[in-house]
């Protein structure tokens, strides 16, 4: 088996991209169909009855049928193959389980196209049991106080957060509120409009507040008027306001004189910053980052 085996990828731009293999059998070694035999022995008793498979040599096809055609709506036929890849064991559930979880959505008032998104955006969603899931989805209802279709719409928005690490999000809810200062609501009000802030690393999430709050002095309600500029990485936000800084231009303050908005050190490419805010040439900037 490989392990720790590096492979050289020559791009068409003529650069070379190395990249780590971890797994898989090396091409040409006479070991490599017996350990594929091996490893793929019991792979046909492991899938459920209306799951097949197709081989031939070392190319394999998974395929399920079903008479009922409804069941198979919510992963598009471009998308299984992606859907499997990132969550193989979802062959293994039976298709009575899953048209289960699928009926407890419905029956929560969940819309086929919110269902549609759930099931497509996170391949794991599935394999979780209505309990677990009706426990997830109480757990965000009562922690942040949500009303039925306030979940309803986080669910969709965000599907993996509902099945990610429980001790993750309760961290970052403590660092939103307890070291961030977001009062309950506002809480509430980041959660619906970014959901993704809870799947952060906790370090990368406050390290962007405290340059945003403290270094160039946005004030919460900015932040929470304009919660895409926490989920900016860093780097591009100090590159622009120190920019805008050396400028004499890094006003974000709209009650004052040349009010640049705080949107405008993460959104847009840098040309159009430059053109829109900056009021400089582009290569203006590109001179100043050599200098960082």
């Amino acid at each position: 088996m490989l392990s720790e085996r590096r492979i050289n990828l020559y791009l068409d731009d003529g650069s070379v991209m190395s990249r780590l293999v971890w797994r898989g059998l090396p091409q040409g070694s006479v070991l490599s169909p017996i350990l594929y035999n091996i490893y793929t022995y019991d792979l046909k008793v492991a899938l459920q009855d209306k799951v097949g498979i197709l081989q031939y040599a070392d190319d394999l096809l998974l395929y399920a049928s079903d008479t009922n055609i409804p069941r198979a709506y919510y992963v598009g036929a471009e998308e299984i193959g992606g859907y499997i890849t990132t969550n193989p064991l979802i062959l293994c559930e039976p298709l009575e389980d899953l048209e289960i979880r699928v009926n407890y959505l419905k029956s929560k008032r969940f819309s086929d196209n919110q269902i549609q998104r759930i099931v497509s955006q996170n391949p794991f969603w599935l394999m979780f049991s209505t309990v677990r899931i009706d426990k997830r989805l109480g757990y965000y209802q009562e922690k942040f106080t949500l009303t039925g279709q306030e979940v309803r719409f986080l669910s969709a928005k965000q599907p993996k957060l509902i099945t990610y690490n429980l001790h993750h999000v309760n961290t970052n809810t403590f660092v939103v509120k307890e070291e961030m200062g977001f009062k309950d609501d506002e809480v509430k009000q980041l959660l619906l409009a970014k959901p993704r802030m809870w799947m952060l690393n906790q370090k990368n999430l406050l390290y962007r507040f405290n340059y945003l709050h403290n270094v160039m002095k946005v004030p919460h309600s900015t932040l929470l008027q304009n919660p895409g500029v926490l989920m900016c990485r860093n780097f591009k936000v100090k590159q622009r306001h120190t920019f805008l800084e050396r400028l004499g231009r890094a006003q974000y303050d709209p009650t004052k004189e040349n009010f640049v908005p705080i949107i405008a050190v993460v959104e847009d490419t840098d040309i159009e910053f430059c053109k829109k805010y900056a009021k400089c040439n582009v290569s203006d900037f590109n001179t100043f980052l050599k200098t960082l």
